[in-house]
């Protein structure tokens, strides 16, 4: 009992604090890029999206409990991309096909919703080019709108990740 309690105390929940903090980060970087006109906030909000990833790395050790009974892992970490399915959202502006329908929190996609099409690799997609932040050239409105209802699903996910540890 004892080893457990250490390992939720001293593992689990700091880490998802970690993730917490780091994707708060990024949602007020990707916030500040959605009415920017400078490379400098694309690159913030691509470095906010590195830091955030590494907790997830580490969490990936204990994906079970909350994580996996309320399907935040795949909402979170689908993969592969559907570069088609988010091309074709960017195009249509329909964003509660991935996200939900109440985009500003973004929290109730529909249960079908396919989940490649928003969470880590999404954001990925929308702030790098080959492996470099895009240019601020590169971005459409659209661009910018999908990239802020994805990380707002993101830490509406993260957030309900660590409320199931802790709560």
């Amino acid at each position: 009992k004892a080893a457990v309690a250490t390992y939720v105390d001293d593992v689990v929940i700091p880490t998802y604090q970690d993730m917490y903090n780091k994707v708060t980060a990024l949602n007020t970087a990707v916030q500040k890029l959605s009415t920017s006109s400078s490379d400098n906030d694309v690159a913030n909000a691509a470095d906010a999206w590195v830091a955030a990833r590494k907790p997830w790395e580490k969490s990936e050790a204990f994906l079970y409990g909350p994580a996996d009974l309320n399907k935040l892992d795949p909402s979170l970490d689908s993969w592969p991309l559907d570069k088609g399915g988010i091309d074709a959202i960017l195009q249509s502006g329909n964003w509660e096909d991935a996200v939900g329908g109440d985009v500003d929190d973004g929290d109730d996609a529909p249960a079908d919703a396919p989940q490649n099409l928003r969470g880590f690799h999404t954001a990925e997609y929308l702030l790098f080019n080959e492996g470099d932040a895009r240019d601020i050239a590169d971005y459409t409105n659209n661009m910018k709108i999908y990239l802020q209802k994805v990380v707002t699903r993101m830490l509406s996910d993260v957030t309900n990740m660590h409320k199931g540890w802790t709560t």
